[in-house]
């Protein structure tokens, strides 16, 4: 068996002597230290925290570093172009690239939980350390648990570096930082860090102690297996997308659904946890549709501004669709999926609450039906609004502004969204703020109208600038070159 080029040349990269003696020296006094006496406490306890501690810095907070830099110093030595064109396939590629620069943060990590696994066996797992793995028999989970959660967040890192390559190309650099700090905010949220989703599950109303047991839908799952289920999902899915965006950076073909798909099981993942404690979401069928709305609107906005949107990528799916080119589910934006989902499921959350709340004639079923009057129009105004958003940003990008159109996305949508309702409102304006922030309106039709005079606007508006930056593009080819319409 051959081994990985990839893989083979950064193990010449990253495991260098003075590595290994840095490693050595930092192993060495730490054990020392542990051991010295009993002035530091509870000497296999500090085993326990040391290794945690050092797992942390070394395969969570260097490793997605040294991905995040190995990444930056193949975009800026300009080998990238040349490994794209070599006969390695996109699966090999992303394990080079994900395990290759940070093989020796791994090999760090795996001493470091070797002196926690000590620090157990000689009693450090004491009721300080106790957690939803952290019980003698799941002590075994407590370390695959963390070995998915600085996966995750290396996988994180990978992927912001491959996105951020192909919307900055052909520029020569990589926002390093950034794309560490993404990985990290990842691991916080989903993976290791205190208040994380994963953790938040199995943590019960009491301070600091664990449930035994999940409900997710009707089934009574275990803790530690449920959430070092959830650490293997959300691991697994972040290695895929590095793959899909592999394949992109490959030339090779891909389709958008897989984007759907993953916010889909994210929704229904989301419904399982949500449906034991809440009564009513199984017979009001509008939760679980507003639910699965805002995953899908979430994921919809997360694939705009990681998407390139180009506009004779654009041309070239329109095309697809009318027959003139093959291959239309291949060019299909990111985005479009995701955002066609959330506006059927916010279409149907609306309609199917105020068919809920029409119910037997009398008082009761009238207030319900105001309630639904009210709040119906607000409903179809956000609508509006996303699909404003989606036209401002695809109006921008077809205007030529290069690197720089999402922070300008953003700067327009924050002013939209907070800064102009917020002036309006102080000078005594609320009708008006409404239109640009429908939660804020005491007229939801007026909100309404306002909120679809704008996505109009701003739908014609962008498909003005696709028009006219497709019309510049023809005009530049040369005589003989089929132009398209």
């Amino acid at each position: 068996m051959t081994l990985n080029p990839e893989f083979r040349r950064n193990l010449w990269l990253e495991l260098t002597a003075a590595r290994f003696l840095g490693l050595g020296a930092v192993i060495v006094l730490c054990i020392a230290a542990l051991e010295a006496g009993d002035r530091l406490g509870d000497f296999a306890g500090g085993y326990v925290y040391i290794g945690k501690a050092g797992f942390f810095l070394t395969a969570v907070l260097w490793g997605t570093r040294r991905v995040a830099v190995g990444m930056g110093a193949e975009v800026r030595s300009a080998t990238w172009d040349w490994q794209r064109l070599s006969s390695m396939g996109p699966w090999r590629m992303t394990w080079g690239k994900l395990l290759g620069p940070s093989i020796f943060t791994w090999l760090a990590g795996s001493i470091f939980l070797a002196l926690m696994v000590l620090g157990y066996l000689r009693g450090g797992g004491g009721a300080e350390l106790s957690g939803p793995f952290f019980s003698g028999e799941h002590f075994s989970l407590e370390l695959a648990s963390m070995l998915l959660d600085a996966l995750l967040a290396q996988s994180v890192t990978l992927l912001a570096c491959l996105i951020f390559m192909r919307k900055r190309r052909p520029a020569r650099d990589l926002p390093i930082a950034l794309c560490q700090a993404l990985g990290l905010v990842v691991y916080i949220s989903l993976g290791g860090g205190v208040g994380s989703l994963t953790n938040m599950i199995g943590v019960s109303g009491t301070a600091g102690s664990y449930l035994d047991t999940v409900a997710w839908y009707d089934l009574t799952l275990s803790s530690a297996g449920f959430l070092l289920s959830t650490k293997l999902f959300f691991a697994s899915a972040a290695v895929i997308a590095c793959y899909r965006m592999m394949k992109e950076e490959l030339q090779l073909a891909t389709v958008a659904w897989g984007w759907a798909a993953f916010l889909l099981l994210v929704g229904l993942y989301l419904h399982g946890l949500i449906v034991p404690s809440c009564a009513a979401c199984g017979e009001v069928v509008t939760l679980p549709l507003a639910l699965f709305f805002a995953v899908f609107a979430l994921g919809a906005y997360a694939a705009l501004f990681a998407d390139r949107k180009e506009p004779l990528e654009l041309s070239y799916f329109l095309e697809g669709l009318r027959g003139r080119t093959p291959g239309a589910l291949q060019r299909m934006p990111l985005w479009l999926p995701s955002f066609a989902l959330a506006l059927i499921l916010g279409v149907a959350a609306a309609l199917t609450g105020a068919k809920a709340a029409i119910g037997p004639a009398g008082e009761f079923a009238w207030a319900a039906w105001r309630l639904d009057s009210f709040t119906q129009p607000l409903a179809f105004s956000l609508l509006a609004l996303m699909v404003r958003d989606f036209a401002l940003v695809l109006g921008l990008a077809f205007g030529g502004q290069g690197r720089r159109v999402d922070l300008i996305a953003v700067f327009w949508l924050a002013l939209l969204y907070f800064l102009l309702p917020a002036t309006l409102q102080a000078m005594g304006m609320t009708g008006l703020a409404g239109i640009f922030a429908p939660p804020l309106s005491i007229e939801p039709t007026t909100a309404l109208l306002g909120a679809g005079g704008q996505a109009a606007l701003a739908l014609a508006w962008a498909i003005w600038r696709w028009r006219a930056t497709m019309g510049r593009f023809r005009a530049s080819l040369p005589d003989g070159v089929p132009k398209g319409s």
